[in-house]
């Protein structure tokens, strides 16, 4: 069952509008910063890149237009450190050279730079010495691109397909324009470096400061073409990806997605007659894995989570028309975070004040699961870890979906 999803950002005015004066907002289609459709050149496929650029590894898949499966990309040496199907979101210089992933965090030597997703964040300032965050997150993503187009290279045919790149940038749907702008512009600085005329591959070992010059002059002139990035809020894309869940039955579903940075955070209505989700509430909040590693007030950072995840319960309730589903709420986890014991339990345990007011507790009902992608090709390299580890794949995988099949929001 594919699902058509609408979202609803239900701020405080259109609750008050709602309640007056009975307004509803009309749908209009979610539309990426500077989207423009790629037209397809005779003979040619069209490739769709998902890149999850996470704080702690980024996850890759490549759909083929109107194939329901996805290819897990894989671009890096495996390691015990790291799943195998993941890349290390790692930058290094060392020896006048800079290194990336798996390389990156081998070498002893030299300065490596990780969580450089955080930077993105608002207000967030840059204290670490050497290049500025932007032109290393736009070098690392450079080299993602050109391994993904080697992995395109060897499974479709060189000069066979036309590939877009989408990304999820740590936003809700309605978006922090300055974040957005930033996003695409480091996001098209990279696709340059790749993609240009005359580019070579990026490899491990370039020598680090021509490079980086090189992205930084790119970063400062508009260079992709229109459509050869796009770029999905990070709430969105999870919901993507559960909409392709042909098992999925109807109700009130909020979905906990949390990465090693960031945690996205959304409750929907899922209505199979309609064939669409309804997105009533989500957000993004800066509160990752990381915050809780050897957390010195664990009780603090579980209730600080809790609080937001009631919160994205409750104005969901507020905003929803209809009240009577609303006694059962099935959560749907994704992301390495929500593998931690202490987060896992705090939210399974917790359904008495998440469904808080629904005024019947005993005539709720509540479950927990994971959400894991489906229709994800292991490419016969990952099929132990996919198996284990898929739960991380659901921006990744969301994002593999063109754009008709992307969200109708209510603005």
């Amino acid at each position: 069952m594919r699902l058509r999803i609408n979202a609803d950002p239900s701020g405080w005015l259109y609750k008050l509008l709602t309640r007056v004066f009975g307004l509803r907002r009309k749908p209009v289609p979610l539309q990426p910063a500077g989207s423009v459709t790629v037209p397809l050149k005779p003979g040619k496929i069209r490739l769709i890149a998902g890149i999850d650029f996470g704080t702690y590894s980024t996850k890759i898949l490549a759909r083929k237009s109107g194939e329901a499966t996805a290819r897990l990309v894989l671009i890096d040496q495996p390691d015990s450190e790291y799943p195998s199907i993941v890349t290390p979101s790692l930058v290094r210089i060392a020896g006048e050279k800079i290194y990336f992933g798996m390389d990156a965090y081998k070498l002893a030597e030299g300065k490596l730079y990780r969580y450089l997703k955080k930077e993105l964040l608002p207000g967030i300032s840059w204290t670490r010495s050497g290049p500025e965050p932007d032109v290393l997150i736009a070098a690392y993503l450079a080299w993602v691109m050109g391994q993904t187009k080697q992995f395109c290279d060897y499974q479709f045919g060189e000069n066979a397909y036309e590939l877009v790149f989408q990304l999820a940038a740590p936003m809700a749907n309605l978006g922090h324009a300055g974040l957005k702008k930033r996003y695409l512009k480091i996001a098209a600085a990279a696709w340059t470096a790749v993609f240009a005329p005359g580019s070579p591959i990026i490899g491990q070992g370039e020598p680090a400061w021509a490079f980086l010059k090189m992205i930084e002059g790119l970063l400062d002139k508009p260079n992709a073409p229109p459509g050869q990035i796009q770029l999905l809020p990070e709430t969105i894309a999870p919901i993507v990806s559960l909409a392709q869940n042909s098992k999925l039955q109807d109700g009130i579903y909020l979905v906990v997605d949390m990465g090693s940075g960031t945690t996205e955070l959304s409750v929907n209505e899922v209505r199979s007659a309609e064939n669409r989700i309804i997105c009533y509430f989500d957000q993004s909040i800066e509160l990752g894995d990381l915050q809780f590693k050897d957390a010195f007030n664990m009780e603090g950072r579980i209730e600080e989570l809790m609080k937001e995840v009631r919160r994205t319960w409750r104005e969901g309730y507020e905003a929803a028309p209809e009240k009577e589903i609303w006694n059962s709420l099935r959560v749907l986890l994704a992301g390495g975070g929500v593998q931690r014991a202490a987060v896992r339990g705090a939210i399974e345990r917790d359904h008495r004040q998440i469904m808080y007011p629904w005024p019947a507790v005993s005539d709720t009902h509540y479950s927990v699961d994971i959400h894991w992608p489906a229709g994800i090709d292991h490419n016969g390299a990952g099929e132990k870890a996919l198996y284990k580890h898929g739960f991380l794949f659901a921006v990744a995988h969301g994002l593999t979906f063109e754009r008709h099949e992307w969200p109708i929001v209510f603005r």
